[in-house]
């Protein structure tokens, strides 16, 4: 796998995760506890993955890698599975990858810098049991090709799971009038138009079944979970009391790379970038909005869970 490109030269527009105001956020690979993790955690009820995939003993020969975590961010997800599966070896890939501590509970993880967008050049017979990615939305422009990676390197029977926020953003309250959207919503959709002029789909989701279909995945299938902004839904859904959580871990977002998103689109046809003077008050607008009206708006989230299984060969 090539190493990693530039921010810049890959068109990736999110904070970088070991920016301080992600590792505030995200954590380190030494806390292996960040917020967006815990969250995960709670939303999947203590899982790490719900692929159907038995990773209770190691089937591979020797120091063959068992799990590929794509765009590992922080690290969390993978030292959190190399503490339940010490059996097990875990590659975590991303642009910047975590400094793994120095600690023999998590002798069995090896973290690489790399693009995954570029060529993966694992040893040919390189087979993974299970293939995990997870909120990879902001760093993926060509999926079909990350699919097809995926095929080309997982082990027969094998699964991936596949994990993102699908847009727009939403809110369960109706505004009186059509163009009288909430802050919340407004920078969703602005959010979007800034990404998808840098080329990246953030509705890729709806496209995921179609795509791991035509490669000649199997056993397909998709769950989408709401995640509420504050403990608005917590008699209403299983996942409402991590509400709050969701709302700072959100809050905490937008403070690191609220204003960046907005002014990083890039002129195209029918796509005017946003000033930084108007990104700036849309962002303000918003934080606002969120700490003083998130429960009249009831502001959701919705995140999609797509797994699929390689067949036998």
């Amino acid at each position: 796998m090539a190493e990693s490109k530039s921010h810049k030269s890959s068109s990736y527009v999110m904070t970088p995760s070991n920016t301080a105001q992600e590792i505030a956020r995200l954590g380190t690979a030494s806390s292996y506890g960040d917020l967006q993790h815990q969250i995960w955690l709670k939303t999947l009820n203590g899982q790490l993955f719900t692929a159907p995939v038995d990773l209770k003993t190691k089937t591979t020969e020797g120091e063959a890698f068992d799990v590929l975590d794509v765009g590992c961010g922080s690290g969390s997800w993978a030292i959190d599975l190399a503490l339940r599966c010490p059996h097990l070896r875990i590659l975590g890939v991303d642009i910047t990858p975590p400094i793994l501590p120095d600690d023999p509970q998590t002798s069995n993880i090896t973290f690489l810098k790399a693009d995954v967008e570029q060529d993966w050049c694992f040893a040919a017979n390189t087979k993974f049991r299970y293939i995990h990615g997870r909120m990879l939305q902001s760093g993926i422009h060509d999926w079909p090709a990350l699919l097809q990676k995926c095929w080309e390197y997982l082990a027969p029977d094998g699964w991936v799971e596949l994990i993102d926020v699908e847009h727009p953003f939403r809110c369960d309250a109706v505004p009186s009038e059509a163009s009288a959207m909430p802050p919340f919503v407004r920078f969703g959709y602005a959010a979007e138009e800034a990404w998808k002029s840098n080329g990246l789909d953030y509705r890729a989701t709806l496209k995921h079944e179609e795509r791991f279909r035509a490669l000649g995945f199997q056993s397909v299938s998709d769950r989408t979970v709401r995640w509420p902004l504050g403990s608005w839904e917590q008699a209403e859904n299983e996942e409402g009391f991590a509400g709050d959580m969701i709302l700072a871990n959100f809050s905490k977002f937008i403070a690191a790379a609220g204003t960046a998103i907005l002014g990083s689109g890039k002129a195209g046809e029918g796509y005017a970038p946003m000033s930084a003077e108007a990104a700036r008050e849309l962002v303000a607008e918003m934080t606002t909005d969120l700490e003083a009206d998130w429960i009249t708006w009831k502001y959701w989230l919705c995140m999609k869970v797509y797994i699929a299984q390689k067949p036998t060969e």
